[in-house]
This record gives C-alpha cells, structure tokens and sequence, in this order.
C-alpha cells in the first residue's frame, strides 16, 4: 500500500479537528480511503469527496527535479502547492521519507557548501506550518539525514529552522514539507558561518560517565548531531543529542530529570553496548516543569544505563 495523502486537524473547517486532504489523483486507480480517531475517539462519520481539475504541482516537487542554491547568505522563494510524496509506503520504510512530522507536500533543493562552516537554514515567514529537512545523498534511497526540525521555538512557532555543520563541497538536499498536510507559499533562508562547537559526548562512543547515586552534571547539546542508527528518543525527533553513561551502584528506584534545563528537552535511557543494540528503558518528553523531561524506572545492581538527551 502507497501513501497518497494524510491529515489530522483542518484549520480550514469550523471546528479544527476535522481532518481534510487535496491530492492529484489519476483515472482509473483505485484509492483506498481511511478514517480513524485522533487518540482512540469514535462516533459518527460523514465523509464527503470533491474531484476537480488537477492541481499543477511545483517544478521541484520530485526529489530528481530539486532546484538548486548557490553560494551563501541566499534567500529562496516557492510553493509546495500541488506537491506529493514519492513512492512512500504506508509504513514509510520505503520510497520518501517521513520528514521529521507527517506531512505529504514536500519540495526539494540541493545546496553545495562552498566552505566548511555552521549552516543556518529556516523557513520564517512561509504562509504555512512548515517541516524542514536537511540530507545528504544522492537519491531517496540513500538519503543520511543531517538536521530536521517541525517548529522552530526561536521564531513564530510554526515555521522550522535548522543548524548544523557542514563539509566543503559536500552536496545537502533540503526538503520542506507542509505539516499535516499544509501547503502554501516558501521562504527559504540560508546562511553558512563560523562553524559551531560540538559537545564533546555527542557521540555514543565518546558519552561521559557518571558516577554515585545523587549527582548533577551539566552539558549543553548546541552543535550536537544526530548519529546513524541513533534511536528517536521517546520516539520523537530531535537531532542534537548528547550522551551519559551511568553504571547503578545497587538496586533500586531511579529517577533522571533535565529540570533546570533551558531548553525544551527530550530523555531516553537505555542499555546496550552500540547503538544498534540499544534497548529502551525509559523515555519522556515534557514530563516535567517548563518542557524538561523525567523518567522513572527500577534498576537492579551493576547495570550500565546509557543517558541521551536531545532537544
């Protein structure tokens, strides 16, 4: 089954949390239409279908027609209007990926760093909830993502933006998308500097141990990255996770807190050796005062608990 086109709550209707979606569609295919309820509500349904003329979709909407950005600080214009999701299945494992949040219009640049340096990239002032995304590779069967983000808390709250380090002369591929389906008018602003410092526990390989049982460290994660293989904490995507490692002197009852954090955190703990081998033992999101996170589990004695904190 292909993914075609999703969305939650319509702004456009009387009450929000309906749901409504525009796609191209072609004669003679078949389309399968789903309707479920948000967080298991139920009642009745009324569904109502309208086909008119198609919708032109935008030049760069398919990832092989990506339009391209020279040189830096530039500023971009388009519209993800008419867009699509390629060849996505309804789990997402193959074809497009899920850009950080649902979405389904998304359109496409590439951007060849002319020097090494600290990336900034947002989409402030677009007419839409925007997702951003930055990849590296050549087509969607091997994109690496690099930096994502759904709402960018440093500006309107709805439009993204991005930081991250990149190499001279590497090739990024820069998606935006419209969250839940949203779609309008793009402004895309890049800006390439100084390179930003990176933690020295942004790697799992490279985490900082802690030690005893009441203690308190600090950190920060500006420049951290997202590695390959890394899980998304509480299943949510940050990109700029930092790690600890704390081995339990005993049994008991453990509770982990970002409270004091000045930022909105994400926790997860877990076991395992490598990333690939990570098993979670505990997540949170906002659990705690002023969208920090806090997690509480039972250890036994002598267990090696690998902390992330991501953002």
């Amino acid at each position: 089954m292909a993914f075609v086109a999703a969305n939650d709550d319509d702004g456009l209707s009387e009450t929000s949390a309906l749901s409504r979606v525009t796609c191209n569609v072609t004669a003679g295919t078949a389309y399968q239409i789903a309707v479920d309820g948000f967080e298991g509500e139920s009642g009745a349904i009324r569904l109502q279908l309208a086909l008119g003329s198609p919708f032109p979709p935008p030049a760069n909407d398919n990832f092989a027609n990506r339009a391209v950005i020279t040189g830096s600080p530039v500023n971009v214009s388009g519209s993800n209007v008419g867009a699509s999701f390629e060849g996505a299945t309804a789990d997402f494992e193959h074809g497009e990926p899920l850009h950080v949040s649902l979405g389904g219009k998304s359109v496409w640049w590439t951007w060849t760093a002319p020097f090494s340096g600290g990336l900034t990239l947002t989409t402030a002032r677009s007419a839409f909830d925007t997702i951003l995304g930055v990849y590296t590779g050549t087509n969607l069967t091997n994109l690496v993502l690099v930096a994502g983000n759904d709402d960018d808390p440093t500006g309107s709250g709805v439009q993204s933006g991005v930081t991250c380090n990149v190499s001279a002369g590497t090739a990024y591929q820069i998606v935006v998308d419209g969250f839940d389906g949203g779609s309008g008018d793009i402004q895309l602003q890049l800006k390439l500097g100084n390179s930003f410092a990176v933690p020295p526990n942004d790697n799992f390989a490279n985490r900082i141990l802690v030690t005893g049982n009441s203690t308190t460290v600090s950190g920060f994660n500006d420049g951290a990255t997202l590695e390959p293989q890394e899980p998304l904490h509480n299943h949510f995507y940050g990109g700029k996770s930092v790690w600890w490692s704390w081995v339990s002197p005993g049994p008991g009852i453990v509770t982990v807190d970002t409270i004091g954090s000045r930022f909105d955190t994400t926790l997860g703990v877990y076991t395992g050796s490598g990333l690939g081998k990570l098993t979670e033992i505990a997540s949170d999101d906002d659990g705690a005062a002023n969208s920090t996170s806090i997690v509480t589990f039972y250890t036994k004695g002598g267990v090696t608990n690998q902390i992330a904190v991501d953002g």
